[in-house]
């Protein structure tokens, strides 16, 4: 608890994210530093709370749709310590509802932009 505590009043979570979104086209830094907040997050809501607030969610999608998901193992796990809540208290129940409704609206926009973009390809080869 101690050191996730430090890892919090140092910014690690903003640090993190600096490095994730300035390294997003390399596997390692991102399989490492998705590790990171993995490891960061898990049974902690006030960090997975502080990764939510910098937006991981959106660099998450974005990630899992640039890179097809692949090689990235570490960006599922902290995709499922994200979601997972670890807390039985109320409010931290609702936190964790919310983040997962944000993944849900996330992944259907996306879903629904790839419809769509298929629908114009046809149509354009088709019609």
């Amino acid at each position: 608890i101690q050191c996730a505590e430090t890892f919090k009043r140092s910014d690690g979570p903003k640090v993190v994210m600096g490095i994730l979104n300035e390294f997003d086209h390399n596997i390692n830094i991102l399989n490492s530093g998705f590790a990171v907040v993995a490891a960061a997050a898990s049974g902690n809501e006030i960090l997975k709370e502080a990764f939510m607030e910098l937006n991981i969610d959106e660099l998450l999608v974005q990630l899992i749709v640039a890179q097809n998901g692949s090689n990235i193992q570490s960006l599922f796990d902290a995709l499922r310590v994200l979601l997972t809540p670890d807390d039985t208290r109320v409010l931290a129940s609702q936190v964790s509802v919310r983040h997962r409704m944000k993944y849900i609206i996330l992944f259907l926009v996306l879903l629904l932009s790839d419809s769509w973009r298929y629908h114009l390809l046809l149509s354009d080869h088709f019609f």
